[in-house]
């Protein structure tokens, strides 16, 4: 069983926890009655952040990991780090920050990242389903180097206009207690939640593994992935 539905981008908490916590608990008991042996559970980087307190869905992500720890089943987690690919929903958010003239950095952007191509991500799945490694591990999925998060938007900036842009950071903890406050008591639909900034404060890179040894020599650096997706476009 290959696990990769999920409730992401902007939702209420309790869609969260149905879908990404509720569903995969469901999906794990069909399993286990109809005797599946083997289940590749897609999870997210962000189930490591220090602070998940206003991110549900990294929190109900780490349910599901949790609810298929607990299963009778033999489980590979994949955690994959910021995935970059053609209209994915995170580069389309990432690249219109990066794109303005003036780049309006959230928090310090010292945190560290490594996004990973989204071609390099299913060749790195197909690797665990080919040599069935459903030995109870978690594999942590990220591309060749890492980055700042400023680093990584101002890369992106030279791509499309040749130069580095003004960078203006802003402070990234008052706007989080902020949107946080109106989440939890006003019934109102935001563009963005507290949570999708948690990026931004804790670190999104990996814990090498034998998946990522063996292809990282192969993967797309950040230079080549930004340069195929702008070119796509």
């Amino acid at each position: 069983m290959i696990h990769l539905a999920a409730t992401t981008g902007k939702a209420r908490p309790e869609q969260y926890f149905r879908v990404n916590a509720g569903g995969t608990a469901r999906l794990i008991e069909q399993c286990e009655q109809k005797g599946v042996k083997n289940f590749l559970y897609v999870s997210t980087i962000a189930v490591k952040f220090a602070d998940k307190t206003t991110y549900p869905y990294a929190q109900s992500k780490q349910e599901g990991e949790s609810v298929l720890k607990m299963s009778r089943l033999n489980y590979a987690i994949v955690r994959p780090t910021i995935v970059i690919g053609k209209k994915a929903a995170v580069w389309e958010a990432l690249s219109r920050l990066a794109r303005k003239r003036i780049l309006l950095m959230p928090g310090d952007g010292r945190v560290r990242i490594q996004p990973i191509h989204l071609e390099d991500l299913i060749d790195s799945l197909l690797m665990i389903l080919s040599g069935k490694h459903f030995s109870n591990e978690i594999f942590e999925v990220g591309g060749p180097e890492e980055i700042t998060f400023e680093q990584f938007l101002k890369r992106i900036h030279y791509f499309y206009y040749g130069k580095d842009p003004r960078v203006v950071h802003i402070p990234l903890k008052p706007v989080m207690t902020i949107l946080s406050l109106v989440e939890k008591y006003l019934d109102i639909s935001l563009p963005v939640g507290a949570g999708q900034f948690s990026a931004f404060l804790n670190d999104g890179t990996i814990q090498r593994n034998k998946i990522f040894d063996q292809l990282a020599g192969r993967m797309r650096d950040i230079d080549r992935m930004i340069q195929e997706v702008i070119s796509s476009e």
